[in-house]
C-alpha cells in the first residue's frame, strides 16, 4: 500500500512540475488518482482529488467549459458513496445550469441531464 501511495504522489509531483497546477493535464492526473482511490475504498480522498481536478480545470478553461461539467458530474457520482445525497443533487443542478447556458434548454443532452436530475433525487 505504501508503494501505491508513493506512486500516486510521484505522478502528481511530476505533473505539477512539468505542467503546473492550472493545466488540464494536472486535472486528468487528479481524476486518475481519484479513480484509484475510489477503487480502494478511499472515497474521501477520491473526492478531494476530484475537487482539485475541478479547480485545475476552472483556472484555464473557465466555469462554462464542458470539462467543468464533467468534473461536477464526477463529484455527483462520488458523493452518494458517502451518503451525501442532497449535496450530490446540488452539484447536479450546477451541472444542469452550465449545460443549459452552453447548449440551451432545447438541446436533447440538456433535457436528458434534467430528467436524470429531477427523477433521481
Amino acid at each position: 500500500m505504501l508503494a501505491y501511495s508513493l506512486g500516486m504522489s510521484t505522478m502528481l509531483y511530476i505533473c505539477h512540475f512539468t505542467c503546473g497546477l492550472s493545466h488540464p493535464n494536472s486535472a486528468v492526473t487528479y481524476i486518475d488518482v481519484a479513480m484509484m482511490e475510489e477503487r480502494t475504498g478511499n472515497v474521501n480522498f477520491a473526492l478531494n482529488y476530484l475537487h482539485e481536478a475541478l479547480k485545475c480545470n476552472k483556472r484555464p478553461l473557465g466555469v462554462g467549459h464542458i470539462q467543468i461539467v464533467v468534473g461536477y458530474h464526477a463529484i455527483v457520482i462520488a458523493l452518494p458513496l458517502m451518503a451525501a445525497y442532497s449535496l450530490s443533487a446540488r452539484h447536479e443542478q450546477t451541472t444542469l445550469r452550465i449545460l443549459q447556458a452552453m447548449l440551451r434548454s432545447e438541446d436533447l443532452r440538456t433535457q436528458a441531464i434534467g430528467g436524470i436530475t429531477f427523477n433521481n433525487f
